[in-house]
């Protein structure tokens, strides 16, 4: 299964098409990004949230679009336990979302980098996701951004 990258409307929450989107109260065709774009279905909104608070320069928060389906996200959340980056307090997963309650005694540089290993291994074999304009991927809580790798 291909997977092509979906700009989604904040503002709506609808998809994005030739820089327009439908308002859903009115009907109209409007300009999108004008509140800010993030990525849609069929891509995964995964969250990672670090309940060990041992150390301040454990990673709190990270955030990240996986452009792959849900069973190929699961499988590389599972090396991550294999290679102890964390362990799983409690998981919840839908179609296009997951959220990884967790403990780690990784570093925030740690955490970004088994991240990237992870967006690495699912995009192998697929293009690459093009930037959301309008919205950089979330850094860690500590960096003053909103969270994320």
């Amino acid at each position: 299964m291909d997977f092509y990258y979906v700009p989604w409307d904040v503002r709506y929450n609808r998809p994005v098409v030739n820089n327009q989107v439908t308002n859903p109260t009115t009907g109209a065709i409007e300009a999108a990004g004008s509140e800010g774009l993030t990525a849609g279905p069929p891509c995964i909104d995964a969250i990672w949230v670090n309940l060990n608070r041992g150390s301040p320069a454990f990673w709190k928060v990270h955030r990240s679009y996986l452009f792959t389906t849900l069973d190929k996200a699961l499988a590389q959340i599972t090396e991550h336990l294999q290679q102890e980056v964390y362990s799983i307090t409690s998981l919840n997963a839908t179609a296009y979302s997951v959220t990884v309650v967790c403990e780690s005694t990784k570093t925030d540089a740690e955490m970004s980098q088994a991240l990237f290993q992870l967006k690495s291994n699912l995009t192998s074999n697929q293009q690459p996701a093009p930037p959301l304009e309008g919205q950089a991927e979330h850094g860690n809580e500590d960096n003053g951004a909103e969270g994320g790798s």
